[in-house]
């Protein structure tokens, strides 16, 4: 899969982005498709120190995943969110997050979160996924290093077993 974001900030407090991604299958070696989709999202900030973000997205939107004989739809998925800056001895380093998700024919499942943030420079993250979302349990961590970052993160996948995935970035502008 390959991915490409862009995200705008609209009247200082609120923000949207948009992700198209290509994505390629392969099964059982010989049956092979590509399909094409988009993300999208809103979010704002809200409180006197803006301590507290709010979102909404629907991912996967696009075109179906087709085999041999099959046309078989991405999964749609809502989400809705939100996290909280929390002040612990006076350093507003951990952030607590939760998460409703909803996918197509699926009910809704919650997703709980920390962030703990050392210096601005590294992020350690952990959470908890209700149902059958991908792993129950998953850890993370984070690299900042002026405008790039790495992301990793490890989940122990139910029907898989053990997950990593990881990511790089760069932001541009301010």
């Amino acid at each position: 899969a390959a991915s490409l974001s862009y995200g705008e900030v609209i009247a200082d407090r609120y923000g949207t982005g948009i992700t198209f991604k290509v994505l390629n299958s392969k099964l059982v070696e010989q049956y092979e498709s590509s399909a094409f989709a988009m993300d999208i999202g809103v979010q704002g900030r809200f409180g006197a120190d803006d301590r507290l973000k709010l979102g909404l997205s629907a991912l996967n939107i696009g075109s179906n995943v087709r085999y041999s004989a099959s046309d078989d739809p991405l999964p749609l998925m809502f989400r809705a969110g939100g996290s909280y800056l929390l002040d612990i001895g006076g350093k507003k380093n951990t952030t607590a997050s939760l998460d409703l998700v909803r996918e197509s024919g699926q009910d809704i499942k919650a997703c709980i979160g920390l962030e703990y943030l050392i210096r601005n420079t590294v992020a350690l993250r952990g959470g908890y996924k209700s149902g059958k979302i991908a792993g129950n349990l998953n850890f993370g961590v984070g690299f900042f290093l002026g405008d790039w970052n790495f992301e990793y993160a490890f989940s122990d996948e139910k029907d898989l077993g053990a997950v990593h995935s990881g990511s790089l970035g760069f932001k541009f502008g301010d």
